[in-house]
């Protein structure tokens, strides 16, 4: 058993040894493709704290009003107030600007639809 044990390990050594290796040769020296560096464009959202979500600077109707809620959920909030998509009602509420406000009703001021 040991002598067989051997003489396949002898066998599989050669077996490795007699394959041939590949070569690649490259025929082309290597080629770089430069490419110009295009700017980085970020959207940086100034940090949200709980304090400014309550304030009515945050109510107030236009980019304050945007940036303060997610556009689902103002989106959410004029389907609850029943305002019909692709209207330009639906288009006033998404940016704050709605009787239901009640950025409105503090300043003293509510608008009609």
């Amino acid at each position: 058993m040991r002598k067989a044990l051997v003489v396949f390990a002898v066998a599989v050594a050669l077996a490795g040894c007699s394959t041939a290796r590949e070569r690649v040769v490259i025929l082309s020296p290597p080629t770089a493709v430069v490419v110009q560096p295009q700017p980085v464009a970020r959207r940086v959202e100034p940090p949200r704290s709980r304090a400014d979500m309550d304030s009515m600077a945050a109510l107030r109707p236009g980019r304050g009003y945007v940036a303060a809620f997610p556009e689902a959920d103002r989106r959410a909030a004029c389907d609850r107030l029943e305002y019909r998509p692709g209207t330009r009602a639906y288009s006033r509420c998404l940016q704050g600007d709605f009787p239901e406000n009640p950025y409105f009703a503090s300043a003293g001021n509510r608008r009609s639809r």
